[in-house]
């Protein structure tokens, strides 16, 4: 068959969000007034070590599930810019 392809595998979509660490050491993202809660999708332990409540990230994930909260495997996690703004109580 000529003129065919296709594409097997994940479908991974890239955003920006703001980074929320809660007390129990979840890390989540903030997007608008809604929370996703976020997951490593990694063997590479030190995914989330970097971040801090506050700052503005980049994800690469896998697709945002529709529960509440939220949910989305991240492969890749980039600082974009650091506000350490948010209070978790």
């Amino acid at each position: 068959m000529s003129g065919f392809s296709a594409l097997v595998g994940f479908f991974h979509l890239s955003q920006r969000w703001r980074a929320l660490i809660t007390q129990n050491g979840t890390y989540m993202l903030i997007d608008g007034n809604s929370p996703i809660a976020l997951s490593n999708r990694q063997k590479n332990d030190k995914l989330f070590e970097d971040l801090e409540s506050g700052d503005k990230v980049w994800v690469l994930h896998d697709g945002i599930e529709e529960t509440y909260p939220a949910r989305t495997g991240a492969y890749a996690v980039r600082k974009l810019e650091i506000i350490n703004t948010i209070q978790v109580k």
